[in-house]
């Protein structure tokens, strides 16, 4: 007994090892396994469903997660319960607990999708068991039933389908063997022969066919067997026959047969296959054909059309009605002798393609207009169709037409063609107007209306505000081509002559189709149309094209005349901008004249800037009061728009002498500031933020990077306002759409440091050094906007320096550049030389 208890602990000890052994053992099998059984559950056309002793999902196959909409990860750890409906949750309780007694259950289940839905499915679970025989979970096997229902019911409406085509198919339908012997016949082969399919089923084939039919029959059918002893038969090919068959009361039917093989897996013939067609009626529309001929001859000897049959290719004149008398002119007889003589009456320029369309229309169809000649000179438009008539072979051999006068519809396709044409141009040229510069305009108009008139020359021009005749059009060709000695593109009234000359003075249009006279060495001139542009009774302009390949004609000059009166407006704009233009080029002329004598005479403008400021200040106050009075007082156009053009030169203009004297006053020392203690953060916000409408208005995004504090500065906040707006303007005008302008702000070294970076095309190192020179801007393509004096970055740098800081930029061509300055934090900082003051 003592001995039994000593080993007991060995024992316990081996039972240890062998459970640790068999456990490693098993899960070592289990995992190997798990990739060989995943693959195989994936493979079944059912889907696995594993669950806990808890009813917890442990496993669920991709076929049941596909059913459910979701994946299976999203249904482990989820209860099994929780995936149906509350009838089925209800029902699958009781399935667990005597699944969990060992026994297996199959029941239909309502399984709740991932979006809400509910299909129906099958479920055979089973229970598993650990290693000691406890329940230890359930395996379940799912079948969709939604997908199986809708496949029989598919299948039985696909059945009742072609049961109730072959029933109700007006065609007869059916199978023989090799024999010949039917074996299916349709119903509606009752409808065809009055036998119902039972009894024609008893039939022999000579009691179905006439004697001739039943040969014919079998000889195609002979025919048909030797092609199967080819060696490259066609397996699917068919083939037609017309045969004539008994009905039940005796008489007898035409109908088509359409028979093709029927073949084992092997491709042998084991039957026929045939569709059955009654052709009675066609058969008796034949017959009926002689009749309707006679019927024929009597309507197209009445209607008005050219009606006509002729042999293919034209050999033979069959038949053609009297009215082609009456449009050719020419008599029947003549066709039927000459089938071609046709032809000749058709118009020369008409000709080669009409006989290269019937040529080439190997069928004899065709639908084609053209023009022709009539004995007394007068032409028609005749629209000419055709169509073949085949034989039984399905070759054709006669060709039957129809040739309309179309006259009259014609005429009115022109009109409509000419009103069209006049629209485009007009269309082209509005666009020409709206878009390309002055210097290009002219030629561009004069292109559209030469190509609109088939004409090879031509002249547009304008009247200046001397009264001459200026013609900026002239190409450079015709330039060279004319050998004049005094040519001139700008005519004084005194000089004015010729055909253009008259149509200006008399003011109305003029053309000529011969006797043109023209000066040594002009260009030849065979033809000419002239229009002057009116604009309220004034002769603003000039459009003259000459030289079209057929003469002008009243309906050119009208077209002409149309598009003359929709220039004349935009004209008449176009030259009162040009004066408007011209004055203020006077006035930037003037600007740039004082600007270079200050340059030259930099030491003497100190003393000449106050009385220079006082006469240009002078005539301005002036010139803006008129032109904002003119602006209220004109109604809304081009004038108007002149006078707010004139407004904001002269108002630029005020700005630029502004900039001029602060810029002098500072290069001289005269400059002063008016400083207070001033909060850096507020005075930058509101800077951009009166510059962002600017920045959206280009697409740009204008950033603000700033701390949560900056200590106080002493500044005149106007001028410090003044720096920012111009590093601001500068960034937002060389950033190109869509980029960005950052202004940021730091305290450094006892410094405030503004900077504004932007991502424009940057500058590149040699012109560098002349960015704070006043007067000095840079070619386009570096930084230059095109416009002002070259002061902004000039006058910031005077500004800075009287705060006592510091202006740089920093900039990389391509690669956007950042300009930033200092000043000197708190009040202590104020420069030795006194011109910082304030309170």
């Amino acid at each position: 007994m003592e001995a039994e208890k000593a080993n007991q602990p060995n024992e316990d000890a081996h039972r240890v090892q062998r459970e640790a052994t068999y456990r490693s053992d098993l899960e070592e099998a289990v995992r190997s396994s798990e990739m060989s059984y995943g693959h195989a559950l994936e493979g079944l056309q059912e889907g696995v469903w594993i669950i806990d002793k808890d009813a917890c999902t442990t496993y669920a196959s991709s076929y049941v997660a596909g059913m459910l909409g979701c994946r299976p990860e999203e249904m482990l750890g989820k209860p099994l319960l929780s995936f149906m409906d509350a009838p089925t949750a209800d029902n699958f309780k009781d399935v667990l607990k005597q699944c969990q007694q060992g026994m297996k259950q199959r029941r239909e289940a309502g399984l709740l999708r991932k979006e809400g839905a509910c299909i129906r499915a099958a479920i055979e679970i089973s229970p598993l068991a650990d290693q000691h025989g406890n329940y230890d979970g359930a395996i379940g096997r799912v079948q969709d039933l939604t997908a199986l229902a809708r496949a029989r019911q598919e299948l039985r409406e696909t059945q009742e389908h072609y049961r109730l085509l072959a029933e109700n198919v007006e065609d007869g339908i059916w199978t023989t063997d090799m024999d010949l012997r039917l074996t299916y016949l349709s119903p509606s082969a009752k409808r065809l022969r009055g036998y119902s399919a039972e009894e024609a089923m008893s039939q022999q084939l000579d009691q179905m066919l006439t004697r001739d039919s039943l040969h014919h029959a079998m000889d195609v059918f002979k025919e048909q067997l030797a092609l199967e002893k080819e060696e490259q038969k066609d397996l699917s090919r068919s083939w037609s026959l017309e045969l004539e068959t008994y009905r039940k009361d005796g008489s007898t039917i035409w109908v088509e047969e359409k028979v093709t093989f029927l073949r084992d897996a092997q491709g042998r013939p084991i039957g026929l296959l045939g569709v059955t067609r009654d052709i009675t009626d066609r058969k008796r529309a034949q017959e009926a054909l002689k009749e309707s001929e006679r019927r024929f001859r009597l309507v197209t000897e009445t209607i008005q059309d050219v009606f006509w049959i002729r042999a293919r290719g034209l050999t033979e004149t069959v038949y053609v009605n009297p009215a082609y008398e009456a449009l050719w002119g020419h008599s029947r007889e003549s066709l039927y002798q000459s089938p071609t003589s046709f032809l000749d009456a058709i118009h020369e320029d008409d000709r080669q393609r009409v006989t290269n369309t019937i040529r080439t229309q190997s069928d004899g169809e065709w639908d084609m207009e053209y023009r022709i000649v009539r004995p007394d000179g007068s032409i028609r438009w005749v629209r000419d169709r055709s169509s073949c008539i085949r034989n039984e072979s399905g070759e054709p051999y006669l060709i039957t037409g129809l040739a309309m006068d179309i006259t009259e519809r014609k005429e009115t396709e022109e009109a409509l063609l000419e009103s069209e044409r006049e629209l485009l141009t007009t269309n082209r040229i509005a666009q020409i107007l709206l878009t390309v510069p002055d210097d290009q305009m002219y030629a561009d108009v004069l292109q559209v209306v030469l190509e609109a008139t088939d004409s090879k020359y031509g002249i547009f021009g304008y009247i200046d505000e001397s009264g001459r005749l200026v013609l900026p059009s002239l190409t450079r060709d015709i330039w060279e081509q004319c050998q004049v000695a005094d040519k001139s593109t700008v005519y004084p009234p005194e000089t004015w002559g010729g055909v253009w000359g008259d149509a200006l003075l008399e003011k109305r249009s003029l053309y000529a189709n011969e006797g043109l006279r023209v000066p040594r060495g002009h260009l030849s001139i065979q033809r000419v149309l002239v229009v002057p542009i009116m604009y309220k009774d004034q002769v603003i302009g000039i459009l003259e094209i000459a030289n079209k390949a057929t003469d002008y004609e009243e309906r050119d000059q009208k077209f002409l005349e149309a598009i003359a009166d929709k220039i004349a407006p935009v004209l008449h704009a176009r030259l009162q901008r040009q004066s408007a233009e011209k004055l203020l080029h006077h006035l930037y002329q003037t600007e740039r004249e004082l600007r270079e004598k200050l340059e030259a005479e930099i030491k003497a403008r100190a003393e000449f800037t106050r009385a220079l400021v006082h006469e240009l200040k002078t005539p301005l106050t002036p010139i803006l009061a008129a032109s904002s009075a003119l602006t209220e007082m004109l109604d809304e156009g081009v004038a108007q728009e002149f006078a707010r053009n004139v407004t904001r030169g002269a108002s630029r203009l005020s700005s630029r002498i502004d900039e001029m004297l602060d810029l002098a006053r500072g290069e001289t020392g005269t400059l002063d500031l008016v400083c207070s203690e001033v909060d850096p953060l507020p005075l930058l916000e509101t800077t951009v933020s009166d510059m962002a409408p600017v920045a959206r208005a280009r697409k740009q995004m204008l950033v603000l990077q700033l701390p949560h504090f900056l200590p106080p500065i002493w500044a005149d906040d106007t001028r410090l306002r003044q720096v920012v707006l111009n590093l601001l303007g500068n960034a937002l005008k060389f950033t190109p759409e869509r980029g960005t302008i950052v202004l940021r702000a730091r305290e450094e070294a006892c410094n405030l440091v503004i900077e504004v970076e932007d991502n424009g095309p940057g500058i590149p190192q040699e012109d560098q050094r002349w960015l704070f020179q006043p007067y000095r801007r840079l070619k386009r393509g570096t930084r230059s906007s095109g416009g002002g004096l070259g002061l902004g970055l000039a006058l910031s740098k005077t500004l800075v320096e009287l705060h006592g800081g510091q202006i740089w930029a920093r900039s990389e061509e391509g690669r956007g550049s950042t300009f930033g300055f200092s000043v000197p934090l708190g009040r202590g900082r104020e420069l030795a030389d006194g011109r910082l003051s304030g309170p």
